[in-house]
């Protein structure tokens, strides 16, 4: 049961003394040393590297007349977001009209990289954060310094640790961050229907999940986990590592590779597809082939998304009534452990950047971006009008259907940042606007709330050799894994690999994220000390 009012105290409370860590001191050197006063360190480094030719002026654009039209390029939706209630919304509260670009579904980096380089204007970039990290890499984006200190309410209405990962060595701030909330997103996923029908019982260890694939094999005939993950989170927890890209040992950082738990995990995922007991498909599954096999009863098991839910699920209910989906956390270890990472990956939702190209317009593309982090604004075009698109139950909005689902469903796509005070609140209209939505979402988090998060102390990390390293690292351990997993690379040649990933870079990341662990240690620690967003609503009395 989930108690509403005592969420929404809690979560108030939380987001209130983050702000008093100082809003304006998550602008400091995210790669330096965090010892001293970080609001002195922040601004001692805008002093010092603002006023510079690359720089934006920061003059008001209120004073400017009229506004410009301003064009968006961010990553493909499968909707125009032109046509959206939501853009016409924030035109008439902000202001601004703005024209919505995607870059396309496939070879999306490969083509932003050549917008950008054909001499394509575009004023606003809103980028995952790879992307953002490879434009910043290149030089290409523009210093927002001085348009920031002339629109304090970003700096007052964003997670003060999200600037970290936007803040270069020299102080400049190329980006402003939209960070995740601290949750659940994703679990193993399972037929609920057919673990009822056959008294299955929930896995906690790595044997058990075996045996339960056998059965699922032999009893029903159908592919008992499909999936196209090179680290399958649920299954790794069982061989006693996590999802994040380095361990911390004795104060020493090191990559997970050298875990020997990873050299076991792929030996039993090299089993499982030997055995026929995952997807024959496994290495080379698109998503749409993962949601076609789920939605029409081809496979019983998946790494699931609480998003992906509604669609199966009544896919299936035209032939299966009964079907429903739960989730299985993820397996003990050998110690006992579960390992449970929330968000995993980057602790940056998105990232909205200016051109350099584009500084004549920066002041209003910022003026833009702060009006609708605006407390009134944020809540109109994240949970709508009171009255029409929701109603308040115990501060918390709760959706009027079907005109939230008509003008509200997409709204999330404009963000500039999010208002971490409101965003924890008004994004539960958006989870509640679906039953089966919101089931898939309560199933998972309240089953992680009765055990202990693992926390990746690099979460708001930001070093040179990230952006230098990790993308080709990443497809590196990536691809060889599957190919492990298939059987077309032996197990034998791990170290063989493990060589060649030092030889690529490897030593160079492990290197960056040492010096930065060591130079951020209060950085590091509150990573550590996160608290799930919404833990206080599913943990007991």
């Amino acid at each position: 049961m989930c108690n509403w009012k005592r969420f929404a105290a809690v979560i108030i409370a939380g987001m209130l003394l983050l702000t008093g860590c100082g809003a304006k001191s998550s602008g400091g050197n995210a790669t330096g040393a965090t010892e001293g006063n970080e609001d002195e360190q922040m601004a001692a480094s805008a002093e010092a590297e603002t006023g510079q030719s690359a720089t934006a002026s920061a003059e008001d654009p209120a004073e400017e007349g009229e506004k410009p039209t301003l064009k968006w390029l961010s990553n493909y939706v499968s909707y125009d977001p032109n046509s959206e209630y939501v853009a016409g919304l924030l035109e008439d509260l902000t202001g601004y009209k703005v024209e919505y670009y995607m870059l396309p579904a496939e070879n999306a980096d490969q083509r932003l990289s050549m917008e950008l380089s054909s001499g394509n204007s575009y004023d606003l970039l809103k980028l995952n954060y790879s992307q953002y990290s490879m434009l910043a890499g290149e030089g290409a984006l523009l210093p927002l310094n001085d348009l920031l200190e002339a629109n304090p309410g970003i700096y007052e209405t964003t997670n003060p640790l999200g600037w970290y990962g936007v803040t270069q060595e020299n102080g400049d701030i190329l980006g402003i961050p939209e960070v995740a909330t601290i949750q659940t997103a994703a679990a193993l996923g399972f037929r609920k229907d057919i673990f009822d029908e056959y008294g299955w019982e929930l896995p906690e260890t790595v044997d058990e999940f075996y045996q339960l694939l056998k059965e699922i094999k032999e009893k029903t005939g159908k592919i008992p986990l499909t999936g196209n993950q090179a680290v399958q989170v649920t299954i790794a927890s069982g061989f006693g590592f996590d999802t994040y890209d380095f361990e911390i040992n004795d104060g020493k950082v090191q990559s997970y590779l050298r875990n020997p738990g990873v050299k076991e995990y792929l030996k039993f995922m090299n089993q499982l597809y030997v055995e026929g007991l995952i997807d024959p498909d496994w290495p080379v599954n698109k998503g749409e082939n993962i949601d076609q096999k789920m939605s029409t009863g081809e496979a019983i098991m998946t790494h699931m998304s609480w998003s992906s839910t509604p669609n199966w699920t009544r896919a299936l209910q035209e032939t299966v009534p009964d079907a429903s989906f739960e989730s299985i956390m993820p397996l003990s270890d050998a110690n006992g452990v579960k390992h449970i990472d929330p968000n995993t990956g980057s602790a940056y939702q998105s990232v909205v950047c200016i051109p350099k190209k584009a500084k004549e317009n920066a002041p209003y593309v910022v003026d833009m971006v702060e009006k609708r982090l605006e407390k009134d604004t944020f809540w109109k075009f994240n949970a709508g009008t009171e009255g029409v698109h929701y109603t308040l139950e115990d501060g918390i909005p709760i959706p009027i259907q079907p005109k939230y689902a008509e003008d509200m469903t997409n709204g999330n796509y404009f963000q500039t940042s999010v208002n971490y005070i409101e965003s924890p609140i008004t994004w539960l209209s958006r989870v509640r606007k679906d039953d089966l939505l919101y089931e898939a979402w309560r199933d998972m988090n309240s089953k992680v709330s009765k055990y202990d998060y693992t926390y990746d102390p690099f979460y708001y990390a930001s070093f040179p050799e990230y952006d230098e390293y990790h993308a080709a690292l990443a497809q590196k351990v990536n691809d060889y894994f599957l190919q492990v997993i298939a059987g077309t690379e032996s197990i034998d040649t791990y170290d063989n690999f493990l060589a060649s990933w030092e030889a690529a870079g490897g030593l160079e990341y492990e290197a960056g994220a040492q010096n930065w662990y060591d130079n951020n240690q209060e950085l590091a620690q509150k990573a550590l000390e996160a608290v799930p967003a919404y833990k206080s609503l599913f943990v007991e009395q």
